[in-house]
């Protein structure tokens, strides 16, 4: 089954008035296979469809899941309301629910056109695959000024001038 974006699924929930229509809609939307996740022009939408759904006591089972999909919409945490989010998963399990640890290392491509993943440090070495603009890496390590990063792709080095921390 194609997802389509996860732009597309969550605008229509703001759209869905009845709350018990909006927990089916979480629920039905569920798509376990994100590559068209992009955080940084997504999670504003995917944030605000939790903040309801936390409020409003959806299945925590279902906001759970959510919650790991989109990595706890990390990128929203300077927000006030994000309090609510740390609230539900509890402020002693959040660091280990949300791999904090892991949020840290992590990155977004910023290159809109997208970034070749190298095999190795350099310009020159041979291509694995262009990685696409605006979708989250995990970086394991830094050599220099590359990032040897895992993808949606695979795992291989991506200059970091084209990488924004997460």
């Amino acid at each position: 089954m194609a997802c389509g974006t996860v732009n597309m699924r969550f605008k229509h929930y703001d759209n869905i008035t009845d709350t018990h229509k909006r927990e089916q809609y979480l629920a039905k939307n569920w798509c376990h296979l994100e590559i068209n996740y992009f955080p940084h022009k997504d999670d504003h939408l995917v944030f605000s469809a939790l903040l309801d759904a936390i409020k409003n006591q959806f299945d925590r089972e279902l906001i759970n899941k959510h919650l790991k999909m989109y990595r706890c919409v990390y990128s929203q945490r300077n927000k006030s309301d994000y309090a609510i989010i740390r609230n539900f998963i509890g402020h002693d399990a959040f660091d280990s629910f949300c791999d904090v640890g892991k949020l840290k290392s992590s990155y977004i491509i910023k290159a809109k056109s997208g970034v070749n993943l190298r095999s190795k440090p350099d310009a020159s070495g041979k291509k694995i695959d262009t990685i696409r603009g605006g979708v989250y890496v995990y970086g394991i390590n830094r050599q220099g000024e590359w990032i040897y990063a895992e993808t949606y792709s695979g795992k291989g080095y991506i200059h970091s001038s084209l990488l924004i921390q997460y």
